[in-house]
């Protein structure tokens, strides 16, 4: 595994599997991160580099936002009593913003998402007992496996196990 600190480096061209931690950083105004988070989406927007969103991303992108938009508003103090409140009173979950914007607006940008296949549930569970990766990110490894994508955009350092894929940081 080579890692890159790096987004502005990333040539043109190259095809990119997002992890979900970079939408957040971009989204939620990460103090050291946004701004390369943000570039980095503006250059698969320009269609400067091929980038991907498994499903599983977009759907851990949408309950973190959920989360973050409830703390946000200090309806909860903390990520599980966000989670109780949703539980408990759904209708809340219809008063948020910021999930449907963003999940909107990735819809209409340049990136190609890429949705479950048959066989991701062995796949992932493969790739999950060879790399000792948590499910999630074992998943978005499928997803990079099945559709030939070699590096990933993360601030994960769980992917440097895989000896296959270049992973990039802000």
């Amino acid at each position: 595994m080579i890692c890159l600190d790096k987004f502005s480096a990333i040539p043109a061209g190259t095809s990119l599997i997002f992890d979900t931690n970079i939408f957040v950083y971009w989204v939620l105004d990460h103090p050291r991160f946004k701004e390369a988070c943000e570039k980095l989406v503006e250059r698969v927007n320009d269609q400067e580099i091929e980038g991907f969103i498994p499903s599983v991303v977009r759907n851990e992108l949408l309950h973190r936002l959920m989360i973050a938009e409830i703390i946000g508003n200090q309806w909860a103090a903390h990520p599980l009593d966000a989670i109780k409140l949703m539980k408990h009173n759904p209708d809340i979950i219809q008063q948020l913003k910021k999930p449907w914007e963003v999940y909107g607006s990735l819809s209409s940008m340049n990136f190609k998402i890429i949705e479950e296949f048959p066989g991701i549930t062995q796949s992932t569970f493969n790739l999950s007992k060879t790399y000792s990766l948590l499910a999630k990110d074992a998943a978005i490894l499928a997803f990079a496996k099945k559709f030939k994508i070699s590096s990933i955009a993360t601030y994960d350092n769980d992917f440097t196990r895989v000896a296959w894929m270049f992973c990039w940081k802000p």
